[in-house]
C-alpha cells in the first residue's frame, strides 16, 4: 500500500479498535485525535464501516450495537480496516461484493454474552453519567447473597470480558469493579465528578476487571503442548512472554493482577501450567486442589 493507504489503514483499525471495546465516540474528539477533519471521520464511518452493526449511526455519535462489542480479534481489525483502506480502487459491484464476503466469512465462536435486553435502559443510564460525569447510586446484590449493599460510585467506564459486562469507577477514592447484572435501584444523581484521567487510563490499559490487592507481577511455566495458545493471544491479564524455550515451553508473566483471578485462570490450564512466582501462590493454588479432591 501506499503511505497514504497506510496512515488511512491505521486510523481505521484504530478507529475499530475503540468500537469493539464499547466506546461511543465522537466525530469531533476523533478528527482532533487524528488531526483530519470532521468530514473524513464522517466518511470513514459512514461509507468505509458503514456494514457494521451499529447502535447509533451519526450524526455526532458513533456506537455499535452492544451485541458486537468485543467479537472481533486484532487479526479481524486489521483486515476490516485493510480492506476498507483500499476499498475505492475496486469498481462498486466488486467492492459490495468483496465487503459481503468479508463480513460472512467472519463468524465469532466463543463465550455466550449476557442478554442484557431487560436492562437496555440502566445500560444508557450509566453511559450517560459516565460522559457527563455524573455520580450514581445503586444496590448491589453480592454473588450467592440475598443482602444487597447500597453504593454511590464515580462511574468510568463499562467493559465487557468473557461475554459479562462490568461497571469500574470509584467509591471513595478506591477504584472498585461491579457486575452490571448485579446493580439494581439504580439513580444518576446531578452532582458531578472530575475525572482523574491517571486512573481511567490505567483501567483502559489493563486487562484485569479487579482493582485492589494486586499482585505486581506473576510468571507462569506453560508446556509446549499448549504454548500455541498463550502465543496465539493474551490468556493472562497484561500478558508478555518471557522466554521460549527450545523444546517449546514457554514462560509467561502476567502483570497487576488479582490474585483469586490468576487461580481461576491456572485451575483452568491443569496441568499445562505452573505458577514460578511468587511461590505462595502455587502453594495456594495446590491447597485449592486439595480441599476441592477431599470433598469427593
Amino acid at each position: 500500500m501506499s503511505n497514504k493507504n497506510l496512515q488511512l489503514a491505521f486510523r481505521l483499525a484504530s478507529i475499530l479498535t475503540k468500537l469493539n471495546r464499547g466506546d461511543r465516540l465522537e466525530i469531533s474528539r476523533l478528527a482532533e485525535e487524528y488531526n483530519v477533519e470532521t468530514r473524513t471521520i464522517n466518511r470513514d464511518l459512514r461509507d468505509r464501516f458503514a456494514f457494521l452493526d451499529w447502535d447509533e449511526f451519526g450524526p455526532k455519535y458513533y456506537s455499535l450495537a452492544k451485541s458486537s462489542l468485543g467479537r472481533l480479534y486484532k487479526e479481524d481489525i486489521e483486515r476490516f480496516a485493510h480492506f476498507a483502506s483500499i476499498q475505492n480502487l475496486f469498481p462498486k459491484n466488486d467492492r459490495d461484493f468483496f465487503q459481503g464476503q468479508l463480513t460472512q466469512s467472519i463468524h465469532i465462536k466463543g463465550h455466550n454474552y449476557e442478554d442484557l435486553a431487560h436492562k437496555s435502559h440502566e445500560f444508557d443510564l450509566i453511559q450517560s453519567a459516565i460522559e457527563q460525569c455524573q455520580y450514581i447510586n445503586f444496590s448491589y446484590l453480592k454473588n450467592n447473597s440475598e443482602m444487597s449493599k447500597d453504593y454511590k460510585i464515580a462511574p468510568y467506564i463499562l467493559l465487557n470480558r468473557n461475554g459479562i459486562w462490568y461497571l469500574v469507577g470509584l467509591d471513595h477514592g478506591q477504584t472498585k469493579t461491579f457486575c452490571f447484572s448485579q446493580m439494581e435501584k439504580l439513580c444518576v444523581l446531578k452532582e458531578t465528578f472530575e475525572v482523574d484521567s491517571t486512573i481511567l487510563e490505567d483501567i483502559k490499559n489493563t486487562d484485569s476487571i479487579y482493582y485492589g490487592n494486586q499482585l505486581a507481577e506473576v510468571l507462569v511455566h506453560v508446556d509446549a503442548e499448549k504454548a500455541i495458545y498463550f502465543k496465539r493471544r493474551d490468556l493472562l491479564p497484561n500478558q508478555s512472554i518471557v522466554e521460549e524455550k527450545e523444546n517449546g515451553d514457554l514462560v509467561v508473566k502476567s502483570e497487576r493482577v488479582n490474585q483469586q483471578e490468576i487461580l481461576s485462570l491456572m485451575r483452568y490450564w491443569i496441568p499445562n501450567v505452573k505458577i514460578i512466582s511468587p511461590k505462595e501462590l502455587q502453594i495456594a493454588l495446590n491447597d485449592s486442589l486439595r480441599e476441592y479432591l477431599e470433598l469427593f
